[in-house]
Order: structure tokens, then sequence, then C-alpha cells
């Protein structure tokens, strides 16, 4: 006699979607979405585009120096925390950025807030609960997370600036 299984999702897929996800915003925020608010912010603020854009190589250098001490408290504590405590400092800094009137405003929230999320929630933390979850199908996981970044170039482009045409780029930072 056949026995009959149902059909069940392997929880490292979830941990899989989690880290899409992740991967899809963060990349929105700082990569393809960021292409979308530069013009607008540049007008509304009067600022250069050094001012504007330079705030991309902070959060890269932020998201960098953070990975050392964010490793050792994945290794130590696991994914899951840093994950969730860097998508609440990442999604805060992207709203609060709507509020920004000063370059020094902008440059800590982006630069210092999201450089210092997406160091948890593009980088160590979904690469390294991927990692423990899957053995066999490692690199199936790891593909698929990866196309979050791709992904995001071909929804969050053209959502942002629909939103920014149709309101302004203070309501793209708030939906993002």
């Amino acid at each position: 006699m056949k026995i009959r299984r149902s059909w069940s999702l392997y929880r490292g897929w979830w941990v899989v979607a989690a880290g899409f996800a992740a991967l899809f915003v963060s990349s929105g925020a700082t990569g393809f979405g960021f292409s979308v608010m530069i013009k607008p912010m540049e007008d509304a603020f009067g600022w250069n585009r050094s001012t504007t854009v330079g705030v991309l190589s902070a959060a890269g250098i932020v998201s960098g120096i953070m990975s050392a001490p964010l490793g050792l408290l994945v290794d130590r504590y696991g994914a899951r925390m840093l994950m969730v405590v860097s998508a609440f400092v990442g999604g805060l800094s992207l709203m609060l950025l709507a509020l920004v009137s000063a370059p020094w405003q902008y440059y800590v929230l982006m630069g210092v807030g999201v450089g210092a999320a997406r160091a948890g929630l593009s980088g160590l933390g979904p690469r390294t609960a991927i990692a423990n979850w899957f053995i066999r199908k490692r690199a199936r996981a790891f593909a698929i997370f990866a196309c979050g970044t791709a992904t995001s170039g071909l929804i969050i482009v053209p959502m942002l600036a629909w939103i920014v045409t149709n309101w302004d780029w203070r309501t793209a930072w708030i939906i993002l």
C-alpha cells in the first residue's frame, strides 16, 4: 500500500523568502530605487550631486565597519534577532528620511541608519541563516535569495517613479 504524504514546505524556504524580501528592499533603497530619488531631492534642497549621492559611500563604509561586530553576534545568537533589529532600524531610517531638512540629518539616517541595517539585512543575516538551513539545495537557495536585487530593479524603480510623479519623494521614502 502506498502512503500518501501531505505536501509541506520546508521551513528553510521561509528563511530564503525573508532574505529575498530584505535584499529586495535594501537594494531598492540604496541601489536602483535611489536613482529615482536623486533629482527630486536635489531640486527640493538645492544640494549638489555629490552631497546627494555621497551618502551611498557613507552607507557602504558603515555597512563594512558594522559587519565585523555583527558577525560575532550572529555566530553567538543567530541571525533571527539581527534581521529583526536591522529591519526595524532600516525601516525607521527610511521613513524618517521624509523629514530631513539638512545634509547632516540625511547622512545620519541614510548613511548610518540604513548602512548599519544593510549589514544585517542583506549581508550577514540572511546569508548565515540560509547557509545554516540548507546543505543539499544551498546553491538554489542562495540563487533565489540573490534574485532579490534584480527583482528590486524591476519592481521598485517603476513603483517609486510613479509615487514621486503622483505625490513626492518624501512619500516614496515612507512607502519604501
